[in-house]
């Protein structure tokens, strides 16, 4: 009878060991899924507003000159901008006016991440992953998500 209480305390323990921490309180309603992306109470991303000259940079460098996203190409990108060395402000207009030619959401939606197609296909959450070259590092996605979140201002 002591060895059982013995073990069943031993299995105790181990069980008590793997299981998770319990919830001390209901779950942060601000909390994001991606515990790497600190968010608040708004759904902001805190911190600065990236500039969108950054945020050009990038879809200039990784998306513009890749060649699928330029109107002289033949690429099948949703979205075109004039060329490989288009301005911020083509850009912006890309990103602002074009739509996604029939499917569901908008290529940049002010505040809603999740609901951009330019940040949800570069985190790989809708098909296929962007860019097609190879995936943005996590940097890269953060700026991007940032920029989004913080309402997507095109100054």
């Amino acid at each position: 009878m002591n060895e059982r209480c013995g073990l069943l305390l031993g299995v105790l323990v181990l069980v008590g060991a793997c299981a998770p921490p319990p919830l001390l309180g209901p779950p942060d309603a601000g909390a994001s899924q991606d515990a790497s992306i600190p968010v608040d109470d708004t759904g902001s991303t805190g911190g600065e507003t990236p500039p969108f000259g950054e945020v050009a940079e990038l879809v200039r460098q990784r998306c513009a000159k890749a060649g699928c996203h330029v109107s002289s190409s033949s690429g099948v990108g949703h979205f075109k901008v004039s060329d490989s060395d288009a301005s911020d402000e083509a850009i912006a207009e890309a990103l602002r006016d074009q739509s996604l030619d029939g499917e569901e959401g908008v290529i940049v939606e002010p505040g809603e991440p999740e609901a951009s197609a330019m940040y949800t296909y570069v985190t790989g959450d809708r098909q296929p992953r962007m860019p097609l070259s190879g995936p943005l590092d996590d940097d890269q996605i953060q700026l991007i998500r940032k920029w989004v979140a913080a309402g997507a201002p095109y100054e």
